[in-house]
């Protein structure tokens, strides 16, 4: 009899762990399950209108404790978007990004995945409108962390969790990275409108402002140069090219015309003519939607000829001495000089700088 009693004792012990382990497995996964919902009416700050897609993604995950999968390809994360500066909800902020960029987004536990706006086809039979969502093709998931990233954590590219991959159409089960040599979303030479305005400052004119009208790749230049003493009209055109998403190489060549009249002896109407060209390689950099900022450097080439009534003349004796009272357009420096005393046109060489901000009317 006691036997009996000793076994049912290990069978109600038996029994009672189990229950006790069943009941805090089913505690735990219901807590997790909770902790890993998100919710869209939780109120984020947005503390500027204009941030990069990375470190906008970096600050709501800190404050809303929630974790993003971004297609880096699709959507780099380097890119400047808008959006509303202040206090807003998780879901005001996440339909103005599909808004203004077209990234539209699924909710899969806690995280949010980022994803084409799927398009929209319309049956002929019946007025029903299906959403086919498209199936993005391998590439590079960034996955942020709630916890607070460090340098070194900053670069690690994390693989999609399981659960996602096996929940949704939107990842494949071998994630790599875009092949070498993929091509960009947009051309390098972009053949899109373009209209910009600005002002640029160099070594012999401070004060020049410009437009810019065409075609990134192929566009007009028009520039009002002066330095308060000497004032000039100068035209050209230009390319560009485009070398990431927030840099762009132009050069551009441009000419333009001054000339000052003498009189030495009150009867001999003497005029110089200077034509002064420019080519000029700067490197842009994109500050937010519309302005650009500029620097780079220019080769000079000034041709000076002088006349005495109305027909080119040598000065005869050395261009200081023979100009000395004449008010006329001189380099700060040259690099080569052909002047001759015998010779009635010189050309002048040198190399100067060029800064300068530019708003582009079009995006």
């Amino acid at each position: 009899m006691t036997g009996y009693i000793s076994v049912g004792q290990d069978v109600i012990s038996l029994l009672s762990k189990f229950f006790i382990a069943a009941g805090l497995t089913l505690l735990t996964a219901t807590v997790f399950a909770q902790e890993a919902t998100v919710k869209l009416q939780e109120e984020v700050t947005i503390p500027v209108a204009d941030m990069r897609l990375d470190a906008l993604l970096t600050l709501v995950s800190k404050q809303a404790g929630i974790r993003f999968s971004v297609n880096t390809r699709k959507f780099p994360t380097s890119r400047t978007v808008h959006v509303k500066k202040g206090t807003q909800s998780l879901l005001r902020l996440l339909t103005e990004l599909r808004e203004h960029t077209g990234i539209d987004y699924r909710v899969l536990g806690g995280h949010i995945i980022f994803v084409d706006a799927p398009p929209l086809i319309v049956t002929k039979k019946a007025p029903v409108v299906i959403k086919r969502e498209r199936v993005i093709p391998p590439a590079r998931f960034v996955i942020i962390p709630v916890s607070p990233v460090t340098t070194k954590q900053a670069g690690v590219i994390f693989p999609a969790p399981d659960a996602i991959k096996k929940n949704t159409g939107y990842f494949r089960p071998l994630i790599t990275a875009p092949p070498a040599g993929a091509k960009r979303s947009e051309s390098a030479f972009a053949l899109k409108p373009y209209a910009a305005a600005g002002m640029v400052a160099d070594e012999s004119f401070y004060v020049n402002p410009t437009i810019h009208v065409g075609v990134p790749f192929l566009y007009l230049v028009g520039s009002w140069s002066t330095n308060f003493s000497f004032s000039m009209l100068r035209y050209g055109a230009g390319t560009s090219i485009r070398l990431s998403d927030n840099w762009r190489l132009h050069l551009q060549g441009t000419t333009g015309r001054m000339e000052a009249n003498y009189d030495s002896l009150a009867f001999l109407q003497k005029t110089v003519k200077a034509q002064l060209r420019k080519l000029s390689l700067a490197g842009e950099k994109q500050m937010g939607d519309h302005w650009r900022l500029q620097f780079g450097v220019a080769l000079n080439s000034l041709q000076t000829t002088y006349y005495t009534e109305g027909k080119p003349r040598a000065l005869g004796k050395q261009e200081s001495e023979a100009l000395a009272n004449v008010k006329y357009f001189k380099p700060p420096y040259t690099i080569s000089n052909n002047f001759s005393p015998d010779a009635s046109r010189s050309n002048k060489l040198w190399i100067g700088f060029r800064v300068g901000i530019f708003y582009s009317f079009l995006r």
